[in-house]
C-alpha cells in the first residue's frame, strides 16, 4: 500500500509541472490554428509514439547520472561536446520563459479582474477588445509579467517547493472538478455540434507539413520533452520510483487535460462567434464569455483562472529551476545569485517579448520564440537526447533503472532500439519535412 502511494505522490508531483499552458493555454489555440480535428490526431499520434519511449529515456538519464540536463551529459562522456545538448536544453528553458512567463502573467491578470467582477455584462466581442487592449499596452502586461516571475523566483530561493506541491495536491483534483463542471456547460450550448466537428472531425487537406511539425513540437512542450525538466525531475527521483508507470500517469492525465480543454472551448467559440484560430488569447476570451453567461459564472471564473494561474507557476519553477541548477553547479554560482540572474535576464526577455504584441509588433519576437522554441528546438533536443540514451546507455543502465523492486521490466531492449532508431528518424524526418516544405 505505501508503494502505491509512493508512486502516486511522485506521479502527481511530475503532473503538476508537466500540466500548465501548453495543453491549457497553448493547445487549444495551436489547434484551432492549425484545423481542429487533422492536427488532434496528428498530436496524438505524436503523444503515444514518442512521447512514453522519450520521456522514460529522460527520467532514466537523469536517475543514472544523479545529474541536471548538462551534467548528465558529461557524466557518461566526459571530455565530448555532448553536453552541448544540455546547454541547448537550458537556453530553450530560458527562452521559453521569455513568452511563457508572459503568459503566466495574463492568467495572473484574468484572475484580478474576474475577482473583481470586471467581465459583467461583456459579450464576446467585448471580452476579445479587453484582451487585445491589455497585452497591447506598453505597462501592463509588462508589470503582470514581472510579478509572475518574482512569484517564481521567490519559490525557488525560499526552498517552498515543498508546499507547492502540497498546494498541487489540492489544486489538481480542483482543477479536473472545474474543467469536468465547464464540460458539462459547454455540451449544452447551441453550437456544439459545429465545436465538436471542428474539433474532432479530422480534415487532412487542412494540415499541412508545417502543422505536422508543430503538433509534433506541442506534444514535446505539453510534456515538458527537451527542455532538461524530465531529466533534472529524474535525478531526483527514487530508486524503487517505477518510471514507466510514472510516464503513463503524466502523459495521461496531460492528454485528457488538453482534450477536455478543446471540449470546452471550441463549442463555446461557435456558439458565440469567436474565431478558434484568433491566437494567444482564445482561452480567455471563450472562457471569460462563458464566465459571463453561466449560472455560477462568477465564482468558477476566479477560481479557474487562479488554478491557472497555479498550474503555470508549476511548471515555470519546473524551467527556471533547470536554469538555475545549471548556473549554479556548471558555473558554481551560489544558488541565490543564480536564481536572481536567471530571473533579471529571462524577465527582461519576457518584456521585449510583451512589447512585440504591442508597440514593437512589426518584430514578431512573442511568435518568433514560439516557433523557435517549440517547433525547432524541442526537437532537435529530444532527437538528440533520444539518440544519445539509445547509443551511448548500456542496455543493463536501463534495465537496472526500469526494474522495480526486483520486478524486471521485460521491455527494456525494445525500449533501447525505439531511443537508438524509431525516435530520432521519426524526429528528424518530421523536422527536415516541415522546415523545407513549411
Amino acid at each position: 500500500m505505501k508503494g502505491k502511494k509512493d508512486v502516486y505522490t511522485a506521479s502527481l508531483g511530475l503532473i503538476g509541472s508537466a500540466i500548465g499552458l501548453g495543453n491549457l493555454w497553448r493547445f487549444p489555440y495551436m489547434v484551432g490554428k492549425n484545423g481542429g480535428g487533422a492536427f488532434l490526431i496528428v498530436y496524438l499520434c505524436f503523444v503515444v509514439l514518442l512521447g512514453a519511449p522519450l520521456m522514460i529515456g529522460e527520467f532514466i538519464l537523469g536517475r543514472s547520472s544523479h545529474a541536471s540536463i548538462v551534467g548528465a551529459f558529461k557524466s557518461f562522456t566526459p571530455g565530448k561536446p555532448w553536453y552541448l545538448t544540455g546547454g541547448l536544453g537550458v537556453l530553450t528553458s530560458s527562452l521559453i520563459l521569455g513568452f511563457y512567463g508572459l503568459v503566466g502573467g495574463w492568467s495572473l491578470k484574468f484572475f484580478y479582474l474576474s475577482s473583481t467582477n470586471a467581465f459583467i455584462n461583456k459579450n464576446s466581442s467585448e471580452m476579445g477588445e479587453i484582451f487585445i487592449k491589455f497585452i497591447a499596452s506598453p505597462v501592463d502586461p509588462i508589470f503582470w509579467q514581472i510579478l509572475f516571475m518574482v512569484i517564481t523566483a521567490l519559490v525557488l530561493i525560499s526552498k517552498i517547493e515543498g508546499s507547492v506541491e502540497k498546494i498541487t495536491k489540492i489544486m489538481m483534483p480542483m482543477l479536473f472538478l472545474i474543467i469536468i463542471v465547464l464540460c458539462m456547460k459547454a455540451l449544452v450550448l447551441p453550437e456544439i455540434g459545429k465545436g465538436m466537428v471542428f474539433f474532432l472531425k479530422p480534415d487532412f487537406s487542412r494540415i499541412t507539413a508545417g502543422g505536422i511539425q508543430a503538433a509534433m513540437g506541442q506534444a514535446f512542450f505539453s510534456l515538458s520533452i527537451g527542455m532538461g525538466v524530465l531529466i533534472t525531475y529524474g535525478s531526483f527521483m527514487k530508486s524503487d520510483e517505477n518510471l514507466f508507470i510514472s510516464a503513463l500517469h503524466v502523459i495521461g492525465t496531460d492528454t485528457i487535460v488538453a482534450f477536455l480543454i478543446g471540449v470546452i472551448v471550441f463549442p463555446v467559440a461557435f456558439t458565440y462567434g469567436i474565431d478558434p484560430g484568433s491566437g494567444p488569447g482564445l482561452i480567455f476570451t471563450t472562457l471569460s464569455s462563458l464566465f459571463n453567461e453561466i449560472p455560477g459564472g462568477y465564482g468558477l471564473g476566479v477560481m479557474f483562472f487562479l488554478l491557472l494561474f497555479l498550474a503555470a507557476l508549476t511548471t515555470a519553477i519546473s524551467l527556471l529551476e533547470s536554469v538555475v541548477t545549471c548556473l549554479n553547479n556548471q558555473c558554481k554560482l551560489p544558488r541565490d545569485i543564480s536564481v536572481l540572474i536567471a530571473t533579471v535576464l529571462i524577465t527582461g526577455l519576457g518584456s521585449l517579448t510583451s512589447l512585440s504584441l504591442g508597440v514593437w509588433r512589426e518584430t514578431n519576437i512573442f511568435y518568433i520564440l514560439d516557433y523557435i522554441t517549440v517547433d525547432i528546438f524541442l526537437p532537435v533536443i529530444a532527437m538528440l537526447t533520444s539518440f544519445y540514451i539509445g547509443h551511448v546507455l548500456e542496455l543493463k543502465v536501463i534495465q537496472e533503472e526500469m526494474t522495480n523492486n526486483g520486478v524486471q521490466f521485460k521491455h527494456a531492449k525494445i525500449l533501447q532500439q525505439m531511443l537508438k532508431f524509431v525516435c530520432p528518424v521519426i524526429i528528424g524526418a518530421v523536422l527536415l519535412i516541415g522546415l523545407v516544405l513549411n
